[in-house]
């Protein structure tokens, strides 16, 4: 899709702020969506221009042991970063079900997804959130470890999203777009060929083909009929809220900050009026 468009895309794997903090020097042109987002809730000349999900990819992955949520009282589980996605909506995710950080369960600050997957497995931690292909992964290697949530238990929020600087979305307008066509293609496989996508993740990334058509099956959950790539501004107000204390700001300090200032959505719906899709 992308040389359809006539670029050359290079995908350079980077942590997602270090990815944010090389955008306005030009180092890379897109990079994690989210922490733009923050970034330029603190004032960064950068901007998220998509989302390729309308809420998380991820499903709480449970120990054998543990049969309910009930169970998970007075248990251990393990989280990202504070402010990180998984953190997040794990916390939200066990609010919902009526149990509170700190006085019924106890939240561990781990890393990535293997990371957390392998503490629960050694059974340092009962439960844990997991991104969909991990998740698979888990079911297929340790038996009797399962789902207690599913994507749609998730509310919608933002998610995989991608960023671009300023300077770039000015001066590069077409580029930006002739970028975000070609993303949306590729989210639109994924929803309407779940199947022939699988069949690209298991050539690309070298996916076991049971493990990738779970988890794409899944991620095809997350993607929206009405507007793929975009997000309600309800849900990004939402989200700046939920990033007051990690950017140093107040609730109500975010309530001030403008949604455009750190979200621009035109070039995507140029984009997705030229692919004939009508947003409702």
């Amino acid at each position: 899709y992308f040389k359809a468009e006539g670029l050359d895309v290079l995908n350079v794997v980077m942590r997602p702020e270090s990815s944010v903090a090389s955008l306005p020097s030009g180092e890379v042109q897109f990079g994690h969506g989210q922490s733009a987002v923050r970034a330029a809730m603190k004032g960064a000349p950068v901007k998220a221009v998509i989302f390729l999900y309308d809420r998380p990819t991820m499903v709480l992955m449970v120990r054998p042991e543990i049969q309910s949520f009930e169970d998970l009282k007075g248990k251990k589980i393990a989280t990202s970063f504070p402010g990180g996605d998984t953190y997040l909506q794990t916390l939200k995710l066990l609010r919902g079900r009526g149990l509170l950080k700190d006085k019924d369960y106890g939240a561990v600050i781990m890393g990535p997804d293997p990371q957390r997957l392998q503490a629960m497995m050694q059974g340092l931690v009962q439960a844990t959130m997991l991104n969909v292909d991990y998740a698979a992964i888990a079911e297929s290697r340790f038996p009797g470890v399962k789902r207690m949530s599913t994507v749609q238990d998730l509310g919608k929020a933002l998610f995989s999203g991608l960023g671009t600087s300023d300077k770039f979305l000015a001066e590069n307008p077409e580029a930006v777009k002739k970028f975000l066509r070609a993303t949306v293609k590729g989210i639109l496989l994924i929803r309407d060929q779940p199947e022939e996508a699988a069949r690209i993740a298991q050539k690309m990334i070298k996916l076991d083909s049971k493990i990738s058509v779970s988890a794409v099956r899944s991620m095809s959950d997350a993607i929206t009929a009405s507007d793929p790539g975009g997000a309600p501004e309800a849900v990004m107000r939402e989200y700046l809220i939920d990033n007051a204390e990690l950017t140093g700001m107040t609730v109500e300090e975010t309530k001030r900050v403008k949604i455009p200032d750190v979200i621009s959505m035109r070039p995507l719906r140029e984009a997705q009026e030229e692919l004939g899709i009508v947003c409702k």
